[in-house]
């Protein structure tokens, strides 16, 4: 039994950094960035800079093989051409031949393969693995609803952008549901068995399981760290894909069900579209917290100010999400709508919109950026997102250890007092006390200089001379050199002397 892959078509690539192409665009070449068997694909920018990837189909010799190139670009072309535009799928720019070569011009996706991630640590978390498996099945069901095939579903093929977002490439052997399959091609350990029967006999229409079965496969490679043997999955009977489940019990029993029903060899067990594959992950699978944005920007903190930033956690699983934001970073706190922020809320619910306060007065002084963390814990998983922030120099900044200064005096007399005032900011400055003129008040020192953290007493003196018996309230005021002030109230109790009468016989 012969399975059908790529062959590989050498060529030297002709595109080099630096080099222009010229469609309906103009398009800068930066560099080389992948090489399939048919096609190189290069990252480059447009002519307003933005960033583009740059597919270029092989030229083979045969005669055959070059024909079959030819369509394979022609229908990634046409197809990306006429699909609607998706999260999951890169926007198309443009297709046009230039010089005997054959283009796709599309938007560059910032991020790492899904075949880079596994290479680099073996498999991924299992809470991972169902969220990625999740979108790529709603891209499917995308795709299968605009009666699109992909027919190459594997890691090479997926890019996990740095939110975590899932993005497939590479439509080339995409075929059409309702159309005789033409040009029957796939990555081994991701064909479905009913591949070859495509491959030997015309007539038969593609459909949407060859898919199911590509993602059942993926899914297997990214918790287990290896992919399934094509040999393995073509000599079977027809019977579930028995053997290939060794080494899962320890994961999930939603998740392997899903896998189950996806990577059965009988067509007919399997799952018959994209969209009950998804119906089985929102059942089966457990619930995964997933934040939006994934790392949170709390932008510039200044002085005594509160700044709210929205943080959204939705479940990326299947399930209900249970799950418990917390912090530990002393000037952040978080609330659900309607209640009082803390340092930990209980979530319940697919979508719930929470708010991330920082407490610019709790930040230790002299620090010019700050860092913390949200977690998200749920019974699968506990989800981090780093919180960042810029502090905003404040220079020098007043504080007074009490609001109010009481002081109490017989008439005629003066009443004493100090205003405690310490330099809260990270700079030195100077200080100005000042009072309205017509006050009885005296103030020692007006004018000083404190550095950082440094405290100092104003020296406060009443005559109440002038003043009537009762309570009296004087305004301070103490502003540093930067604008920063604070009010301080000098209150005064005035009371009366006994009065003394000398009696004469």
């Amino acid at each position: 039994m012969t399975t059908l892959v790529r062959r590989r078509v050498r060529r030297e690539t002709v595109l080099i950094p630096g080099q222009g192409l010229f469609g309906r665009g103009t398009y800068g070449v930066r560099e080389l960035i992948g090489a399939g068997a048919f096609a190189l694909v290069y990252r480059g920018e447009d002519a307003a800079g933005r960033g583009v990837a740059i597919k270029e189909y092989r030229t083979p010799v045969n005669p055959r093989e070059r024909q079959v190139v030819k369509r394979m670009w022609r229908r990634e072309s046409e197809t990306l051409a006429a699909l609607p535009a998706h999260r999951a799928m890169t926007r198309f720019i443009e297709a046009f031949t230039l010089e005997g070569r054959d283009y796709v011009i599309q938007e560059f996706v910032e991020g790492e393969s899904l075949a880079d991630i596994l290479a680099r640590r073996g498999a991924v978390a299992e809470h991972e693995a169902i969220g990625w498996g999740r979108q790529m099945c709603e891209a499917l069901v995308y795709l299968h609803e605009h009666g699109v095939v992909h027919h190459d579903l594997k890691p090479e093929n997926v890019i996990v952008n740095p939110e975590g977002r899932v993005v497939l490439l590479d439509l080339g052997s995409a075929q059409f549901l309702g159309r005789d399959a033409a040009d029957v091609a796939g990555s081994a350990g991701y064909l479905a068995p009913e591949i070859q029967q495509l491959a030997k006999r015309r007539g038969l229409q593609p459909q949407p399981g060859t898919d199911v079965f590509a993602l059942g496969c993926v899914l297997y490679e990214m918790l287990l760290g290896k992919r399934p043997s094509q040999e393995h999955i073509d000599g079977l009977s027809v019977r579930l894909v028995g053997p290939l489940l060794r080494g899962l019990s320890r994961f999930d029993p939603g998740l392997v069900k899903v896998m189950v029903h996806a990577i059965s060899y009988d067509a007919d067990y399997r799952f018959q579209s994209a969209r009950e594959m998804l119906e089985g992950f929102l059942a089966w699978a457990p619930a995964v917290p997933q934040a939006q944005p994934a790392k949170l920007d709390l932008g510039v903190l200044k002085g005594h100010e509160h700044h709210k930033v929205a943080l959204r956690v939705t479940n990326a699983g299947g399930g209900a999400l249970e799950a418990e934001a917390r912090t530990s970073a002393p000037w952040l706190r978080i609330g659900l709508s309607g209640r009082q922020e803390e340092e930990a809320v209980s979530i319940a619910g697919n979508d719930t919109a929470l708010t991330v306060t920082a407490l610019a007065d709790a930040i230790p002084p002299g620090q010019p950026t700050v860092s913390a963390q949200i977690e998200i814990a749920s019974a699968l998983a506990t989800l981090v997102v780093p919180c960042t922030g810029q502090v905003a120099p404040e220079g020098a900044r007043v504080q007074t250890y009490y609001p109010a200064v009481f002081l109490r005096a017989r008439r005629g007399q003066r009443a004493h007092g100090i205003i405690a005032v310490r330099n809260a900011g990270d700079q030195a400055g100077q200080f100005t006390c000042r009072h309205r003129e017509d006050h009885p008040l005296q103030l020692d020192p007006e004018t000083f200089t404190l550095r950082p953290m440094e405290a100092l007493t104003v020296a406060v003196v009443v005559d109440t001379a002038a003043l009537r018996p009762g309570g009296h309230m004087f305004p301070v005021s103490i502003t540093a050199e930067g604008g920063h002030h604070a009010e301080v109230e000098v209150h005064v109790d005035v009371y009366a002397g006994p009065v003394r009468r000398l009696l004469h016989k």
